[in-house]
């Protein structure tokens, strides 16, 4: 879902569903607002539609906005010094939904952060880099999620791949260069 987005609102698709099951698609002004201790900022990333409907909106500046359809109504969801259960970082490049409806979120500043859509908060999972197995980057390019449970991860330091079919996620592995990838810098 990529649509075009102004300095004020941002215009995103939103498919209704008709009496003959034909779907028609409107444009919907979206108003994007910001704390007023946070700089404000029409530098946008990716958007993603989840499984639940909800359309969410990374920021380059401002974290996430969740948007919800039905009720026109959005969430804004950025890093706030102190509180662990927050989004990791602002500055947010990818999103991606895994098999268990957990939303992930990627970015700079080390951030890897998973939404629980139930319990409405973060889990952050931020570089170590004395203990390998753990996350070793501070910068995620991407995020893709596939049919089996897994959620890759683009870095730059690797492509890792993570388990998502338990509870909590866990890493099965790093791919790096010395795997078959081009460099160690995955997008």
């Amino acid at each position: 879902l990529q649509r075009p987005y102004y300095p004020s609102a941002l215009f995103s698709s939103v498919y209704h569903n008709q009496l003959q099951q034909r779907y028609l698609k409107r444009l919907i002004p979206v108003s994007l607002d910001v704390p007023d201790d946070k700089e404000r900022s029409d530098n946008l990333g990716r958007l993603l539609e989840d499984s639940r409907g909800k359309i969410w909106i990374t920021s380059l500046v401002n974290g996430v906005y969740e948007f919800n359809p039905d009720s026109r109504k959005v969430v804004h969801y950025g890093h706030e010094s102190g509180n662990n259960n927050s989004i990791g970082s602002d500055v947010i490049r990818t999103v991606a939904e895994d098999a268990n409806g957990k939303i992930w979120f990627g970015g700079n500043r080390g951030c890897l952060s998973i939404f629980d859509t139930n319990s409405r908060s973060f889990e952050n999972l931020f570089p170590d880099y004395s203990r390998p197995h753990l996350l070793a980057s501070n910068r995620v390019w991407s995020l893709k999620a596939d049919k089996r449970g897994n959620m890759w991860v683009a870095t730059d330091v690797g492509l890792y791949q993570f388990d998502c079919r338990n509870k909590k996620p866990s890493i099965v592995k790093l791919y790096t260069a010395a795997d078959g990838l081009q460099a160690d810098l995955a997008t």
